[in-house]
Order: C-alpha cells, then sequence, then structure tokens
C-alpha cells in the first residue's frame, strides 16, 4: 500500500482528477492537500483570494467559487474540463451554503 505522498497510480497512467469545493480551511483543505499527495490533479475551491493563493502555493488548481453566483460553478466546470480535456473522475463536494433562521417541527 501506498504512503501519503507516494503516487499510487502505476507510471505513464493519466492522474485522475478531482474537484474538492470549500477548500479554504478544515476537511476540504485537508482532502485537497492529501489527495494532491495522493497523486490526484486536485482543483480545488474558496471564495477568498488569500485562500486561493494558499492553495496554489501548495501545487494545486484553485479556483474561485461561490454558489450565490451562478457563473462562478459555470466558470469552475467550464476551466476544469478544459484543463482535463473532458475527463473528471471524482467530485467532493464540501462547500456549504447556510440559510440562517429558526428551526421548527
Amino acid at each position: 500500500m501506498a504512503r501519503l505522498g507516494q503516487p499510487t497510480l502505476p507510471p505513464g497512467e493519466a492522474l485522475r482528477t478531482i474537484i474538492v469545493t470549500g477548500a479554504s480551511s478544515g476537511i476540504g483543505a485537508y482532502c485537497a492537500r492529501a489527495l494532491k499527495a495522493e497523486g490526484w490533479r486536485v482543483f480545488a475551491t474558496a471564495r477568498q483570494p488569500e485562500d486561493i493563493a494558499a492553495l496554489e502555493a501548495d501545487g494545486i488548481e484553485a479556483f474561485y467559487l461561490d454558489y450565490r453566483e451562478p457563473v462562478s460553478i459555470e466558470t469552475l466546470v467550464a476551466s476544469v474540463l478544459e484543463r482535463t480535456e473532458g475527463r473528471l473522475d471524482a467530485l467532493f463536494n464540501n462547500g456549504a451554503y447556510a440559510q440562517p433562521g429558526a428551526v421548527e417541527d
């Protein structure tokens, strides 16, 4: 079994691709970096420019994404598919959208 940081793909095989949403902190940030270390080609999303820059500094292809802006979703998908020649192996939909309010039965 491969250890974290060692790619698990045979030589010459194309990298598996994944979009990780909500990768600015917490589980999303950890998983984006861990998947990159395992040999995945990671496309991570965040809303803040400094979070995008931090992901890029770790060699992760990072994009702006805000669920409230449909054009940002369309741009992300188009950019990833263009960069991968139409290949996307997985989606880790970790990003969150909150709607504050009272909870009722």
